[in-house]
């Protein structure tokens, strides 16, 4: 056997790793292509006889130092079952970032900026067709505990913007739930440096896929600090078939900054043909046209990534059509307004936020 050849062979026996009973296998190789390394995976797990496993990567995001990321369903079994990724997969954690070597994004207004690590998980499955599909997608900040039931991962390192989109966009041609496409969209959203991001959101939005998942789509249009995407969601909120699409691209348009946003829900409040597009834009402006306007509430973004697939979380007061239920005890939150995506809610000027703070890494 070759030097070379013995070197691959020895790395391949230390690709798994046992952890606390979960299983890791890292890519041995150094190949710099996500496409290749994901074959990679898939071809392992299948040698390795893995009915159900977790495809896992990572990306790098700028965020708030207090904000995070985390999926819903990966508090998912007991507190003693949860273990961050960076100890999971034994990556050494980053140095925590504060006032003296943190990046203050705004002078005096004691917000710092950091590179977060964000793992993008894929929990396949071959029980069902034989071959293995996509049954589950997850984004989870790196330090925060999560749970993957004990199944094998296969973890491919870090990768950049571009190959991810690239990735998440050919996965999201080939899976067919809901469900999974609605966390697809998000994964594609959340990504900064890539120009591939805006146009898969538009087309997903202008598509004739399900609601919740072009409802998706116009929420993260609103993020991606894109010129043409107010007039975009405002196109959607007059004339979309789907009321409520119409309704969402409104809340959308209340998360850009600028003069803009405000001015264009002012246009809908008096000019849109649809009633709840009306109210809903009413909600986020003034009803009256002579009355001066209180714009939206400018940090809803920051507020918003706090918030971000942290579920369950308290809604602000007010933003749910009603807080209690017949027969329940008083104050108790009823379900989340159904026309609003499970990950984020109204951010109308003057309503106090509350968020669930995320739980700590040991």
């Amino acid at each position: 056997m070759k030097p070379a050849g013995l070197l691959v062979f020895v790395a391949s026996l230390f690709a798994a790793v046992q952890l606390s009973g979960q299983e890791v296998h890292r890519y041995p190789g150094t190949d710099t292509l996500l496409g290749d390394r994901w074959g990679w995976a898939i071809a392992e797990a299948g040698r390795t006889g893995a009915s159900e496993f977790w495809v896992g990567y990572s990306i790098r995001r700028l965020m708030d130092e207090d904000s995070y990321i985390l999926s819903d369903h990966a508090f998912h079994g007991s507190a003693g079952e949860r273990t961050s990724l960076y100890d999971l997969l034994q990556i050494p954690k980053p140095p925590g970032l504060g006032r003296n070597n943190g990046y203050r994004s705004n002078e005096g207004t004691g917000i710092f900026k950091r590179m977060k690590d964000i793992a993008l998980l894929f929990r396949y499955s071959s029980v069902s067709s034989g071959d293995p599909s996509i049954q589950e997608a997850r984004i989870c900040d790196m330090g925060l505990l999560t749970d993957l039931r004990k199944l094998p991962i296969f973890w491919i390192g870090m990768t950049n913007d571009d190959q991810s989109v690239e990735r998440l966009a050919t996965l999201y041609r080939t899976v067919s739930s809901t469900i999974v496409k609605k966390r697809l969209v998000e994964a594609v959203g959340i990504h900064q440096l890539s120009d591939r991001v805006y146009p898969f959101l538009c087309a997903v939005l202008k598509s004739k896929e399900p609601d919740d998942v072009r409802k998706n789509a116009a929420f993260w249009v609103s993020q991606q600090r894109n010129p043409a995407g107010l007039q975009l969601l405002m196109d959607v909120a007059e004339q979309d078939p789907s009321t409520k699409v119409r309704e969402q691209a409104v809340f959308a348009v209340s998360q850009i900054d600028g003069d803009g946003s405000t001015d264009a829900l002012i246009t809908l409040v008096r000019k849109a043909d649809n009633t709840k597009v009306r109210a809903r834009a009413a909600s986020f402006s003034t009803t009256s046209p002579t009355a001066p306007v209180t714009p939206p509430r400018r940090n809803a973004r920051r507020v918003i990534f706090r918030l971000m697939l942290l579920a369950p979380f308290q809604a602000p007061p007010g933003a749910l059509a009603d807080t209690t239920r017949p027969g329940n005890a008083a104050g108790k939150r009823s379900a989340r307004r159904q026309d609003a995506p499970r990950h984020h809610t109204s951010a109308a000027a003057g309503r106090a936020w509350r968020t669930r703070q995320p739980p700590a890494t040991p």
